[in-house]
């Protein structure tokens, strides 16, 4: 990907992504690239996927409800599926 400011080639990095949402402050980890000249961050479609699961999970943290991943875990433990 290249820097829309016409800085050439963005590096992809694992970043931490600090933002408030909803009175919470949120930090999740996620990947980007990131333009070394200037800093400007942007990402792929599939990656905003990926950020939207993320902030999810960390305002579920945050207010004491499972993540994702916890609720797929304790399905399988019981043996439940979504259609249950």
């Amino acid at each position: 990907m290249n820097c829309p400011n016409g800085h050439g080639k963005m590096v992809m990095k694992k970043v931490k992504e600090k933002i408030i949402f909803r009175e919470h402050a949120l930090i999740f980890p996620l990947e980007q690239y990131v333009c070394p000249a200037c800093g400007i961050k942007a990402g792929t479609v599939k990656q905003t996927a990926e950020v939207q699961k993320a902030m999810a999970d960390a305002y579920r943290k945050s207010v004491g409800l499972l993540t994702g991943n916890e609720i797929i875990e304790k399905r399988k433990k019981l043996n439940f599926t979504q259609g249950n």
